[in-house]
């Protein structure tokens, strides 16, 4: 990947080397290469509106980000001694049931551990512009949320469940408020490109709330056949977003991924917003 385009590179380099001792000290019983990090940081890199701000990316968090994503596991072990018990006490204080807590615990480790979906850690959404914590936090706290409509509760959450302001993050604000509306004209757009019966099997799988053995059912096929149908629609919604996007605004391709990067906790939801209009 071609460097991020800074106005002094050899700074830059000096600043990596120096993060990436600085990460080994941190997590001395992790090994991941000098080369490995260095790609990974400088893609981050490349998604920020302002290069020049690569000095607020957490190192230190994105180096275990990617020990994780690399399957290491005495990583994984580190990830969840530090982390997992501050995402268990978030859960327990949105008055969620312990054995709905697990199951998002689970779902967790899943989507962040496993190969479930091949290469696709949910990891690499984390781009190191926030610690580490507070990011696997709104996460878990946004899938409690789901869980929650879904079970027709509508508690108030606690007032220090808050999720981060965006005002600490002064890069993905800019990137909500400039290009939000955007993305939701560009999403239903690509929903109104969709054949009928793409736009039923996600209708019924993000406002039905259908598992892939349920669809499998109603469309009388194997499962294995609705997990491709339904994989393809999403496939086919988020490439003409893509398109849309780099088309009506002007943006490059990393541009683009940094806009997608905003919404995966919301992508669902405004499927179905949209679905159910």
């Amino acid at each position: 990947m071609a460097k991020p385009d800074l106005p002094e590179d050899a700074l830059f380099d000096t600043w990596l080397a120096e993060s990436y001792r600085a990460a080994r000290q941190a997590w001395p019983a992790l090994q991941v290469p000098a080369d490995a990090f260095a790609a990974h940081v400088r893609d981050r890199v490349g998604t920020l509106q302002q290069p020049t701000l690569f000095r607020q990316l957490r190192t230190d968090d994105l180096y275990l980000a990617l020990a994780c994503i690399r399957r290491e596991r005495q990583a994984i072990a580190s990830f969840e001694q530090a982390l997992f018990p501050k995402v268990r006490r978030a859960l327990l204080r949105m008055r969620l049931d312990p054995s709905a807590a697990q199951d998002i615990e689970g779902w967790l480790r899943l989507h962040l551990f496993t190969e479930e979906v091949p290469g696709r850690s949910l990891l690499t959404e984390y781009t190191g512009r926030g610690d580490l914590v507070s990011w696997l936090r709104a996460t878990a706290i946004h899938a409690g949320l789901r869980l929650r409509r879904r079970q027709g509760r509508d508690a108030p959450l606690d007032s220090d469940l808050a999720l981060p302001a965006p005002e600490a993050d002064p890069e993905l604000f800019h990137l909500k408020r400039q290009y939000g509306p955007q993305f939701q004209k560009a999403l239903a757009h690509a929903l109104s490109t969709l054949t009928p019966q793409a736009r039923t099997l996600l209708r019924q799988r993000y406002w039905d709330r259908l598992g892939i053995d349920a669809l499998a059912r109603v469309h009388q096929v194997h499962r294995s056949t609705a997990a491709r149908w339904l994989a393809a629609a999403r496939s086919q919604v988020l490439g003409a977003v893509r398109e849309d996007l780099a088309t009506r605004l002007g943006l490059g391709p990393s541009e683009v991924e940094s806009v997608l990067r905003l919404v995966p906790s919301q992508l669902d939801e405004s499927i179905s917003q949209l679905l159910r209009r």
